[in-house]
């Protein structure tokens, strides 16, 4: 039994070194990548700070992030000012990502200002755009750390 799972551990090893020497000689193509083509023709067209879609999402998922883990109940108010503080477009390696903030009245009653993120190739298998959000001083998880910081630009 032992000596069948190497084997079968040595072969799907073989056939992963064996697909990377294949892309890596152009097989696949001159710009073959596994998210997107190395050649964008032009730069990121997804959904600017104040897409009503995106500030929808951030508001959601906060509701139901806070009703899971911290059964609070707490909930967001509507994102005032909405605005990007970076961008940072697609290269062949990374993706290109939208950096914005709004300030939020919480239901609890504080004022509070939200980071979040719009990023390329996060959606479901890659294709749309991806939403990450940060409440500034009210991230119990310290999931950002410390203060969000890790969804502030760099």
């Amino acid at each position: 039994m032992m000596r069948a799972l190497k084997s079968i551990a040595l072969l799907a090893m073989l056939a992963m070194l064996t697909v990377g020497q294949a892309a890596a000689d152009g097989i696949f193509g001159d710009n073959f990548t596994f998210h997107r083509s190395a050649e964008r023709a032009a730069g990121w067209t997804g959904p600017m700070c104040d897409n009503p879609t995106v500030m929808a999402r951030v508001r959601s998922r906060f509701a139901s992030t806070q009703s899971a883990y911290w059964e609070s109940g707490l909930t967001m108010g509507a994102l005032d000012a909405p605005r990007e503080i970076a961008y940072r477009d697609w290269a062949p390696t990374i993706t290109a990502i939208r950096s914005c903030r709004a300030d939020t009245d919480l239901s609890d009653g504080r004022r509070v200002g939200v980071v979040y993120w719009v990023r390329s190739e996060q959606g479901f298998a890659g294709h749309g755009y991806g939403v990450e959000y940060c409440v500034l001083g009210d991230d119990p998880p310290f999931a950002f750390a410390p203060g969000c910081r890790e969804l502030l630009p760099r």
